[in-house]
């Protein structure tokens, strides 16, 4: 007993969940999205339109259809032809074909991907307003089509039914969560969509006449007015579709001369020559009237038979008022047939048809014959559907092909003998642009050999300005140019080596100049504390060699890299090897030495690590201060006192030395935790402190390895020796 009991309450949950999830409606796809690369093309010319989707469930099996439309009638037209690969698509109903002015197909979301991957058209003429409409929405069942200018599923019922039945069948159906109605075709695009995709005739939608006003009346009498008012009622159940209980049909009489036309806060004013029999609440098409005045509106307010207002729905249309005379077509969209409707049986009992007689025109028949009928889903307030239902609507012309239109320079850039172009496409004027061109100074036009932005002219002048200009090219030829921009090249090796002169340069020789000898040997690519750089695009190669390209008096023995003078004067030295790449010295290919003389002959031998070697004779010793920095163990960072004490020393060595360099010689302790290089670090950090306080004197650190002495101490030390000429 307990058993059973058990599986009866769990029976009972598992319906409940069951009928739970029944009611549950799957959302659409909220991120799905459709995007075309090419809205230019050429009459007479196949091009690629570049169809790409995102976010779309692919699971779902997918109805779609591409066309163009008028972009301000949202009525389809055509131009030349579409064309795609069928692949594992199927044609949906109304296409007979996979090239034509208008495509519809349906299959699973990889096989509509394939297709709309091969879409194309061929404008036959030049276009004016125009824009391609791809609509893609769930695929629905048999005798139902999807319309992407409403926005709309239809489907059509062969059933026979009066139009009351026919109605309340419409409302008891659903489809993917959406409750049907009569169908109300309230605009041109939306009846021509259902004329030519069902080819029976005499279809109930769900215009009648309204039986409150009605009177009788004959097809050579109807106007439209009072008494002889239709209305869509496709639908009674709430909430009710978008067109329901507003004017259907009532366009006799309206096309009329209008006067007098104004907009004032977003409410526009329309006074007609004739009456307009416009009603509150009617869908009123104004047209050729003023841009801003044009569109499909509801009328709100009706103060005379020859005056009509609406709201306009932009809110940032500006206040004005404009006045003039213009045809205009103001009134609520109809197809009736010819001599339609007549009302011959009697007033408040006709209901209408479409395809009586041809395709998409009306009739009013009693509204108790049988006919078939066609369902409308979509366009009921805060309704929400499980099809995903996607439709990109974008502007396209198809224009003769011609030279491009001139690009935007944004900027030119300058750098080292070089100049950064960024710019954007003009217009392409339907022909691919296969380069750019630029001018310099108004010379020839130059391929740039690139279509994107940006890109970089190299192998100019250094120091140089230049005046750009810039053109597209494309198969019909060169394009225009643009405006013109302008920058000064720089020179980052002439820059680097006036810095380093300016940094070398001495006050001149003393009054005494005795003959000098001066002997460097480089060992190294390395010369003091600068470090050679190797150019991009250089490929390492042969003994590298240094040259003189200074005074006569300096030597290069090209065997053993000695340089060797006799006189004052100033050494270029340029590292150089039998590849294509040179050696820069601080973003320079050359470091000068300035050759000075002194009183009397010492001989001193310095060693930088094992980076080179310096032997100098020269006569008379150099005036020289020293100042002692002391560390923290195994530390090579400056406190607060070895700053202070630096800058009192720089400062009395200044009122002193006429200083020509400085010499930092960098300490390690001799114990075992003496970390590596220490002794170098150290006298960079004295090094680096003097660049930021902005000491421009020629600067050398040395790591000189072991103190000699073991207390802690004074071993850990960095010696700051300055060396010059005495003020006295």
């Amino acid at each position: 007993m307990k058993i059973t009991h058990f599986f009866r309450i769990l029976l009972s949950i598992i319906s409940s969940l069951i009928l739970l999830l029944s009611l549950i409606s799957l959302p659409a796809y909220a991120n799905s999205a459709i995007s075309i690369a090419t809205t230019s093309y050429g009459p007479g010319t196949t091009s690629n339109v570049g169809v790409t989707l995102t976010g779309f469930d692919q699971t779902q099996n997918y109805q779609v259809t591409v066309k163009f439309i008028n972009s301000t009638t949202n009525v389809d037209v055509t131009n030349g032809t579409l064309a795609a690969t069928q692949g594992s698509t199927s044609l949906i109903s109304g296409y007979t074909s996979y090239s034509a002015t208008k495509l519809g197909f349906s299959g699973s979301y990889s096989a509509i991907v394939a297709a709309l991957s091969s879409l194309t058209w061929n404008p036959s003429s030049a276009s004016g307003d125009i824009s391609m409409r791809i609509g893609i929405a769930t695929k629905p069942g048999t005798n139902e089509f999807y319309d992407a200018n409403s926005g709309h599923y239809y489907r059509y019922v062969s059933t026979s039914a009066t139009w009351t039945g026919a109605r309340t069948a419409s409302e008891a159906t659903t489809l993917f969560g959406m409750r049907g109605y009569l169908a109300e075709l309230t605009t041109a695009a939306e009846n021509s969509f259902v004329g030519n995709e069902t080819d029976a005739s005499n279809i109930w939608i769900g215009a009648t006449e309204d039986s409150g006003t009605a009177t009788a009346f004959t097809g050579s009498s109807y106007t439209g007015a009072v008494g002889q008012r239709w209305i869509w009622q496709g639908a009674v159940e709430t909430p009710l579709p978008t067109g329901s209980g507003v004017s259907a049909g009532n366009t006799n009489n309206v096309h009329s001369t209008v006067t007098n036309r104004a907009l004032t806060s977003n409410v526009a004013t329309l006074t007609t020559s004739a009456a307009h029999n416009l009603q509150v609440g009617d869908n009123a098409v104004i047209a050729n009237v003023l841009e801003a005045l044009n569109g499909t509106y509801t009328i709100t307010d009706v103060p005379s038979t020859t005056t009509f207002r609406y709201a306009k729905t932009t809110s940032d249309v500006a206040s004005t008022a404009v006045s003039s005379s213009d045809s205009a077509t103001a009134g609520v969209f109809s197809s009736w047939s010819s001599n339609e409707p007549n009302n011959d049986r009697k007033p408040g009992q006709d209901c209408a048809v479409t395809n009586w007689g041809s395709t998409g025109k009306w009739n009013d028949l009693p509204c108790d014959n049988s006919n078939a009928y066609l369902m409308e889903f979509g366009g009921r307030s805060g309704e929400t559907t499980t099809a995903s239902i996607t439709t990109l609507t974008t502007t396209v012309t198809a224009v003769t092909p011609a030279a491009p239109g001139a690009p935007t320079l944004n900027s030119v850039t300058a750098g080292d003998k070089r100049l950064t172009i960024a710019f954007t496409a003009g217009n392409t004027n339907a022909s691919a642009i296969t380069d750019y061109e630029y001018s310099l100074n108004g010379g020839a036009y130059v391929a740039a050999g690139t279509t994107t932005s940006p890109f970089t002219i190299t192998g100019l002048n250094g120091r140089s300005a230049y005046s750009v200009t810039l053109k597209a090219r494309n198969s019909l030829g060169l394009g225009s140019a643009s405006s013109s921009l302008s920058a000064t090249t720089t020179n980052a090796a002439l820059d680097a080596s006036e810095a380093a002169a300016a940094a070398s340069s001495t006050s001149g020789p003393t009054k005494k100049q005795p003959k000098m000898v001066l002997t460097v040997e480089i060992t190294t690519l390395l010369w003091l504390e600068t470090t050679p750089i190797r150019l991009v695009g250089g490929v390492e190669s042969g003994t590298v060699t240094y040259q003189n390209s200074g005074d006569t008096l300096c030597v290069v023995d090209s065997k053993s890299n000695l340089l060797v003078t006799t006189t004052p004067g100033i050494c270029i030295i340029t590292a150089v090897n039998s590849g294509d790449f040179e050696y820069i010295w601080e973003q320079s290919n050359e470091i000068k030495i300035t050759v000075t003389t002194q009183a009397s002959v010492i001989t001193e031998t310095k060693s930088v690590k094992e980076e080179k070697s310096v032997v100098v004779e020269q006569v008379e010793n150099i005036p020289k201060m020293e100042h002692k920095v002391t560390f923290g163990q195994s530390a090579a960072w400056l406190n607060t006192k070895n700053i202070v004490a630096l800058r009192n020393f720089i400062s009395n060595a200044e009122e002193k030395i006429e200083i020509e360099k400085i010499v930092i010689k960098g300490f390690e302790q001799p114990t075992k935790i003496a970390l590596p290089n220490i002794d170098i670090a150290r006298a960079n950090a004295v090094k680096k402190f003097f660049k930021l306080e902005g000491i421009d004197y020629p600067i050398v650190a040395i790591g000189a390895g072991k103190a000699k002495t073991g207390k802690p101490e004074s071993s850990r030390i960095a010696i700051v020796i300055i060396e010059g000429k005495s003020k006295s």
